[in-house]
């Protein structure tokens, strides 16, 4: 198996955290791992992030007499107590058809996994990306992440970016991590929490996106602005006058710059004789710009 493509990791007295985002963001990895950030909780982390479409390798004791090489899965691994010395190999593991709408932008809705109502919408999903300009090692919060469609599209604009799905659904935690795996995202970490109170441990960033706020919006806003630099970028998606308002009022008073755009989109209705339109809800996409 060719090994040039392989990023090595070591996991040997540092936080499991930083090894696992390096491990997901790479089709193959070799990790050194040490009594405490043993196979097993390397195993539980990816699998809390709905990151365990793996094939491992769990290598021990290599070059002794009791050298074992032991093939198993990522929830495999759980089961097992390896020995001290060991060497842990992952090599992602591809859906047939799980790449076929990648990186293109506008991902079907029906291809996400998702409670029908929460999900951004195609064409609104493209004019939001469009509207954070994202650069490629930006950090971005997508907050009330829903489906994780937007992270899921924004993470192949940020190939040396991070991007945190903040989402405090169960079952929507459940399509989210789904849907990482079926799209073989790199960057994106699932953040399962309620906002504003799961912001506090994340890195500032650059460019936030909130598609819900649970009625949190003003707090919300208010950690943001704390946190994000001069030039930093929110992008709201609004589907009422109410949140329309609150925004728009949060960004004057804060100094921001403001500019909003209302989309109207009507799709024809498939399978049926005559091309009849379909209408949606108008969404409001609100940009506010930190001076």
């Amino acid at each position: 198996m060719p090994w040039d493509d392989t990023v090595f990791v070591s996991a040997h007295g540092r936080g499991l955290k930083g090894a696992v985002d390096r491990i997901v963001a790479n089709d193959k990895a070799a990790v050194l791992t040490d009594e405490k950030n043993t196979p097993a909780a390397i195993a539980a982390e990816l699998i809390d992030r709905g990151r365990d479409g793996y094939t491992a390798y769990l290598c021990e004791n290599l070059g002794s007499a009791e050298e074992r090489i032991r093939n198993t899965d990522v929830a495999g691994l759980l089961e097992i107590k390896a020995a001290p010395l060991n060497v842990l190999i992952l090599i992602k593991e591809y859906e047939a058809g799980g790449d076929e709408y990648v990186p293109t932008l506008g991902i079907p809705d029906e291809e996400f996994a998702t409670i029908k109502k929460l999900i951004t919408k195609e064409e609104v999903r493209v004019v939001t990306l469009a509207k954070l300009k994202l650069r490629h090692d930006m950090c971005l919060w997508d907050i009330g992440a829903g489906s994780g469609s937007v992270s899921i599209e924004a993470d192949h604009l940020l190939p040396n970016g991070r991007i945190y799905a903040v989402e405090r659904n169960e079952q929507c935690l459940g399509f989210i991590k789904e849907n990482l795996n079926k799209f073989n995202t790199r960057n994106v970490t699932l953040v399962a929490s309620e906002a504003p109170e799961g912001l506090e441990d994340l890195p500032d960033p650059d460019r936030v996106f909130i598609g819900g706020s649970g009625g949190n919006l003003f707090d919300i806003l208010e950690v943001i602005d704390a946190r994000l630099p001069a030039d930093g970028r929110v992008v709201i998606n609004a589907i009422t006058l109410e949140t329309l308002t609150a925004a728009t009022e949060y960004f004057d008073n804060a100094g921001y710059n403001v500019e909003v755009t209302t989309i109207n989109i009507a799709r024809t209705r498939p399978l049926t004789e005559y091309k009849m339109f379909e209408a949606y809800n108008p969404v409001y996409i609100i940009v506010g710009v930190k001076e």
